[in-house]
């Protein structure tokens, strides 16, 4: 949904082949973000202007907490501190810049 498969696949072919043409595999092309819940009793549409990643790692919970005010993982990032890339989580987040519309949401 928010990585293009295509670039992916380039980045691997290009490690396969010893090749240091790594890029970003994060959709670019991606401005509006409809959310709703299981039902659709609500719903929530948001201009974005990135998609990005985070882990729950130092530099990341000090990069949340001087940018967004995120504290999520002020704490959590000892627990992996020392661990390889490998048995750290990753997740994506959305860069919202506006709420554009929204229904059954006060």
């Amino acid at each position: 949904m928010f990585s293009d498969q295509e670039q992916v696949e380039r980045n691997r072919k290009a490690e396969a082949d010893g090749r240091d043409e790594w890029e970003s595999p994060l959709r670019k092309d991606v401005g509006f973000v409809h959310f709703y819940n299981y039902n659709n009793t609500w719903s929530l549409d948001c201009e974005i202007d990135e998609i990005g990643t985070v882990s729950p790692v130092k530099e990341d919970a000090e990069l949340l907490a001087q940018e967004f005010g995120c504290h999520e993982f002020d704490d959590a990032w000892q627990e992996y501190e020392g661990k390889p890339d490998e048995e750290i989580p990753f997740y994506f987040y959305l860069h919202i810049t506006a709420i554009v519309g929204h229904r059954g949401l006060e």
